[in-house]
């Protein structure tokens, strides 16, 4: 018999719109303002909406919360994507002293230097796009050549997508566009 619980999740709101089939039924979603979204699950098994998973593979930061079962002491997990491209996840248990956070301000602004960066790398002919992950690939294994080309073409054999994904995650972002974080 599996253990349930309240979940709550705290998303972007263009992450959710952008993404509903990800976060299956919630039992309500407030919007908390023009940006963030509030999704309730009751009665719900953390461990099967393995909602913290899939968030992070798809790079969607959230604040995600959970009442205490006996599984699970409570809880809040914090995903914040960084300027880098790293995700950063925090965890707190329930009596233990916030970590310190990114604000969704500040995540806001990133995620928007990302989308403009994507935005930027879409209209790239392939060519660029190849020679820019080339020159990332470089910067990863500086002394080894055949370790850069190997992952040049590894990603080049996975498409486009996979090269524009592994360009964002390591941080790129052409020199037109600032993140401004506080």
């Amino acid at each position: 018999m599996a253990i349930r619980t309240t979940i709550n999740l705290v998303v972007r709101k263009v992450d959710f719109e952008n993404n509903r089939t990800l976060f299956g039924s919630p039992d309500s979603h407030v919007h908390h303002s023009n940006t963030l979204v509030s999704l309730t699950y009751l009665d719900a098994n953390i461990a099967s909406l393995a909602l913290d998973v899939k968030l992070q593979e798809k790079y969607i930061p959230y604040d995600l919360s959970w009442d205490e079962d006996l599984e699970y002491p409570l809880g809040t997990q914090y995903c914040r994507i960084l300027a880098c491209g790293r995700l950063d996840v925090k965890e707190c248990p329930g009596d233990d002293e916030e970590p310190l956070v990114m604000s969704w301000e500040e995540q806001n602004n990133i995620m928007q230097g990302r989308e403009r960066a994507l935005s930027f790398l879409n209209k790239q002919n392939q060519n660029t796009i190849d020679a820019l992950v080339m020159n990332e690939a470089q910067s990863v294994f500086p002394t080894c050549e055949k370790s850069a080309s190997s992952l040049m073409a590894t990603l080049k054999e996975e498409g486009r997508i996979k090269q524009t994904a592994y360009l964002l995650n390591k941080g790129f972002l052409p020199e037109n566009i600032n993140v401004h974080i506080s």
